[in-house]
């Protein structure tokens, strides 16, 4: 019987280290940096730009009220609440689950 009990309690032991040690490691993927190459984007419309390359459209286009017709600015999260609550001047709500119903629509 005291055999027995040692042994569950070197069982217990032996996986609440095992328990801790995986959850000792690292804490997942932080996003790390990305390269891209747009060479390689099969259609014009997955373009992935920095705020570097939107500021001069985005100033066009809010100076001019007529954006620009070299890009269009695609805000694909939902409409409700993310786009009505917040989105880049002269930008398009264009929902990801909708872009093949409403992509005929609203690209040119």
């Amino acid at each position: 019987m005291r055999r027995q009990s040692s042994l569950l309690h070197v069982l217990v032991v032996a996986l609440l280290l095992g328990l801790l040690a995986g959850c000792s490691g690292a804490r997942g993927h932080k996003g790390a940096a990305v390269q891209f190459d747009p060479a390689k984007v099969p259609t014009p419309y997955h373009t992935l730009v920095d705020i570097e390359f939107v500021k001069p459209l985005v100033f066009e286009a809010m100076m001019n009220q007529n954006p620009s017709t070299g890009a269009m600015i695609i805000d694909a999260r939902p409409k409700q609440p993310r786009y009505d609550k917040g989105h880049i001047p002269t930008a398009v709500s264009l929902p990801g689950s909708q872009f093949d119903k409403m992509a005929a629509e609203v690209l040119p």
